[in-house]
Protein backbone atom coordinates (compact mmCIF):
# COMPACT_ATOMS: atom_id res chain seq x y z
CA UNK A 1 0.00 0.00 0.00
CA UNK A 2 2.69 2.52 0.71
CA UNK A 3 4.65 1.54 -2.25
CA UNK A 4 1.52 2.65 -4.20
CA UNK A 5 0.49 6.15 -2.61
CA UNK A 6 4.54 7.02 -2.76
CA UNK A 7 4.09 6.09 -6.41
CA UNK A 8 1.03 8.58 -6.94
CA UNK A 9 3.01 11.13 -5.41
CA UNK A 10 5.80 11.16 -7.41
CA UNK A 11 3.04 10.96 -10.70
CA UNK A 12 1.43 14.25 -9.51
CA UNK A 13 4.58 15.58 -9.70
CA UNK A 14 5.34 15.19 -13.37
CA UNK A 15 4.82 17.65 -15.91
CA UNK A 16 2.21 16.86 -18.03
CA UNK A 17 4.22 14.94 -21.24
CA UNK A 18 1.95 14.06 -23.94
CA UNK A 19 2.69 10.66 -25.33
CA UNK A 20 0.41 7.83 -25.71
CA UNK A 21 0.16 4.66 -25.21
CA UNK A 22 3.45 5.13 -23.15
CA UNK A 23 4.03 2.87 -20.81
CA UNK A 24 5.60 4.97 -17.51
CA UNK A 25 8.35 3.86 -15.37
CA UNK A 26 9.29 5.80 -11.74
CA UNK A 27 12.77 6.15 -10.46
CA UNK A 28 14.24 8.40 -7.82
CA UNK A 29 13.08 11.69 -8.26
CA UNK A 30 12.46 11.60 -11.91
CA UNK A 31 10.07 9.78 -14.53
CA UNK A 32 10.81 8.02 -17.52
CA UNK A 33 8.48 7.51 -20.73
CA UNK A 34 8.81 5.37 -23.24
CA UNK A 35 7.36 5.22 -26.73
CA UNK A 36 8.52 3.94 -29.89
CA UNK A 37 12.06 3.69 -29.08
CA UNK A 38 12.36 7.61 -27.59
CA UNK A 39 12.09 8.47 -23.95
CA UNK A 40 11.38 12.04 -22.19
CA UNK A 41 13.28 12.09 -18.40
CA UNK A 42 11.60 14.31 -16.17
CA UNK A 43 14.04 15.50 -13.14
CA UNK A 44 14.33 18.02 -10.32
CA UNK A 45 17.93 17.90 -10.38
CA UNK A 46 19.76 19.83 -13.04
CA UNK A 47 21.61 17.79 -15.18
CA UNK A 48 25.74 18.29 -15.03
CA UNK A 49 27.52 19.93 -17.57
CA UNK A 50 27.89 17.64 -21.02
CA UNK A 51 31.06 16.77 -21.50
CA UNK A 52 32.51 17.25 -24.98
CA UNK A 53 34.47 15.22 -27.27
CA UNK A 54 36.20 15.64 -30.69
CA UNK A 55 35.89 13.25 -33.33
CA UNK A 56 37.24 13.22 -36.48
CA UNK A 57 34.38 12.72 -39.22
CA UNK A 58 33.70 9.37 -40.59
CA UNK A 59 31.98 9.34 -44.40
CA UNK A 60 28.72 7.41 -43.79
CA UNK A 61 28.63 8.30 -40.01
CA UNK A 62 26.42 10.70 -37.62
CA UNK A 63 28.55 11.24 -34.01
CA UNK A 64 25.02 10.65 -31.99
CA UNK A 65 26.73 13.16 -28.75
CA UNK A 66 26.72 11.68 -25.39
CA UNK A 67 24.69 13.02 -22.73
CA UNK A 68 23.94 12.27 -18.87
CA UNK A 69 20.79 10.04 -17.82
CA UNK A 70 19.22 9.89 -14.34
CA UNK A 71 19.16 6.18 -13.54
CA UNK A 72 19.29 5.10 -9.87
CA UNK A 73 18.63 8.18 -8.34
CA UNK A 74 21.79 10.13 -9.56
CA UNK A 75 23.20 11.20 -13.20
CA UNK A 76 25.47 8.87 -14.96
CA UNK A 77 27.33 9.74 -18.31
CA UNK A 78 26.39 7.90 -21.42
CA UNK A 79 28.64 8.07 -23.99
CA UNK A 80 28.36 8.94 -27.54
CA UNK A 81 29.05 6.69 -30.79
CA UNK A 82 28.78 6.57 -34.22
CA UNK A 83 25.63 5.36 -36.82
CA UNK A 84 25.33 5.28 -40.53
CA UNK A 85 23.66 8.27 -41.41
CA UNK A 86 20.18 8.00 -43.25
CA UNK A 87 20.00 9.47 -46.78
CA UNK A 88 17.39 12.32 -46.98
CA UNK A 89 17.81 13.04 -43.24
CA UNK A 90 19.71 15.15 -40.52
CA UNK A 91 20.71 14.28 -37.07
CA UNK A 92 18.88 16.16 -34.46
CA UNK A 93 20.61 16.22 -30.99
CA UNK A 94 19.08 16.00 -27.98
CA UNK A 95 19.47 18.32 -25.57
CA UNK A 96 18.19 18.72 -21.61
CA UNK A 97 15.38 21.71 -21.33
CA UNK A 98 14.36 23.35 -17.85
CA UNK A 99 10.79 24.26 -17.68
CA UNK A 100 8.60 24.61 -14.99
CA UNK A 101 11.60 23.54 -12.48
CA UNK A 102 12.16 20.14 -14.08
CA UNK A 103 14.53 19.09 -16.19
CA UNK A 104 12.67 17.27 -19.27
CA UNK A 105 15.25 14.87 -21.88
CA UNK A 106 14.02 15.56 -25.39
CA UNK A 107 15.26 12.91 -27.55
CA UNK A 108 17.39 13.25 -30.35
CA UNK A 109 16.18 12.57 -33.70
CA UNK A 110 16.34 12.25 -37.78
CA UNK A 111 14.35 14.50 -39.35
CA UNK A 112 13.75 14.85 -43.24
CA UNK A 113 16.16 16.55 -44.60
CA UNK A 114 14.07 19.11 -46.99
CA UNK A 115 11.96 19.80 -43.45
CA UNK A 116 14.85 20.14 -41.19
CA UNK A 117 15.36 23.44 -39.36
CA UNK A 118 17.62 24.89 -36.39
CA UNK A 119 16.43 24.08 -33.67
CA UNK A 120 18.72 25.87 -31.12
CA UNK A 121 16.76 29.21 -31.92
CA UNK A 122 13.19 27.44 -30.64
CA UNK A 123 13.24 29.16 -27.34
CA UNK A 124 14.00 31.98 -27.99
CA UNK A 125 11.97 35.31 -28.88
CA UNK A 126 10.32 35.71 -32.09
CA UNK A 127 11.34 38.83 -33.70
CA UNK A 128 9.61 40.76 -35.92
CA UNK A 129 10.55 43.48 -38.51
CA UNK A 130 7.79 46.48 -37.97
CA UNK A 131 9.67 47.86 -41.16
Amino acid sequence: MKRKSLLGARVARVLVVALLGAPLVVADGGCVFHARAHAVWVVDSEPPPPRYVTVTPRPGYVWIRGHWEWIGGRWQWQSGHWVRERAGSVWVHGEWVHRGGRWEWREGRWENRAKARDHRDDDRPKVRDHR
